[in-house]
């Protein structure tokens, strides 16, 4: 068992009947549904950007633009992750920051 730190948490990808949990130092495999961890975070620091992916925003630094309404956004230590078009809507606070670029 494992106790990770909410705000240690990048990102979590959903794997089948698994999700992937990712932080800075290590990634952890637990057996649930990407839904049922949506519904317990903070929907204030984490967004669902992609059917299969939950992003925490802390680790948000850059949007990029790599094809037709598709995105990927860059993580402070380097990571890609996938934007799908409706992700991407989710996310119209952070389009409009200055400081952030797309």
């Amino acid at each position: 068992i494992h106790v990770i730190p909410v705000e240690d948490i990048m990102y979590i990808k959903a794997e089948d009947d698994y999700v992937l949990i990712v932080t800075e130092k290590n990634n952890y495999v637990k057996q649930d549904r990407l839904s049922a961890l949506e519904s317990a975070l903070d929907k204030e620091q984490f967004c669902r950007i992609h059917r299969s992916y939950i992003l925490n925003l802390r680790y948000l630094i850059r949007l990029e633009h790599i094809g037709k309404e598709t995105y990927q956004a860059i993580l402070k230590n380097g990571n890609l992750v996938p934007v799908s078009a409706s992700g991407f809507h989710l996310l119209p606070w952070f389009r409009k920051k200055p400081d952030i670029a797309l």
